[in-house]
């Protein structure tokens, strides 16, 4: 369909081809070419913003602690089926798991500390 300067684009919800039973729905629909605002996450942990900038390393490293969950959710549904022998061999595996994830909300926490003592 060829359009003319003084034509309204066909995905305008006002333009003359929109069925009308459409035009109320597509109005302030946002299209996927708007620019889109600041990616944010709220956030009510104690000593974040509101809104924080997230950045995408930040997003990797959240998508990572998905994968841990997932795992872990694996794993605890197949401690019901195991002996008490091998539940203490599978927790002392994931003790010397080097990093394990205690010493990683260890180190996290210090990080925090140390930040915490700067301002």
């Amino acid at each position: 369909m060829m359009l003319d300067q003084g034509h309204q684009s066909r995905h305008d919800p006002d333009a003359g081809d929109v069925p009308p039973r459409l035009r109320g729905e597509l109005k302030g629909v946002r299209r996927f070419t708007n620019p889109a605002g600041e990616l944010t996450i709220d956030s009510l942990v104690q000593g974040a913003t509101q809104h924080m900038v997230v950045t995408g390393e930040l997003i990797r490293m959240m998508n990572y602690v998905d994968d841990i969950a997932a795992t872990l959710r694996r794993i605890q549904a197949g401690i019901p089926s195991m002996t008490e022998e091998e539940r203490k061999r599978l927790a002392d595996y994931m003790r010397k798991a080097d990093p394990n994830y205690v010493a990683m909300m260890t180190t996290l926490d210090k990080d925090k500390d140390k930040d915490k003592d700067k301002g």
